[in-house]
């Protein structure tokens, strides 16, 4: 419901169904995207550079787990870089406050 909020704060209630149903279907059309990507990759890896299967599933799990691993960092809290995070969010809340308030 947080996102049918924001379009209702943003459209209004006239053309909800619709931008929902569009912004589900952009998020379902990056996931194919995606999918095709990492399908197209591991047949270059594996079917015509001919690398064991075996080991690209190992270098792709690991390439995986980093990157996880990083975003886990990145979000973890009292981490610098989620304080980092919060601090421009706030600015950010304080900046649009302030903007609507002159704008009003």
């Amino acid at each position: 419901m947080a996102y049918a909020n924001t379009f209702l704060s943003l459209e209004g209630p006239q053309g909800l169904l619709e931008h929902l149903l569009a912004f589900n279907l952009g998020i379902e059309a990056a996931q194919l995207l995606v999918v095709a990507i990492v399908l197209a990759i591991s047949f270059i890896f594996v079917q015509l550079m001919k690398i064991p299967r075996l080991w690209w599933i190992r270098i792709a799990s690991a390439l995986i787990l980093v990157t996880a691993l990083k975003m886990a960092w990145e979000r973890w809290p009292g981490s610098r870089h989620s304080q980092l995070t919060t601090d421009h969010s706030q600015k950010d809340r304080q900046y649009k406050k302030s903007n609507d308030i002159t704008h009003t």
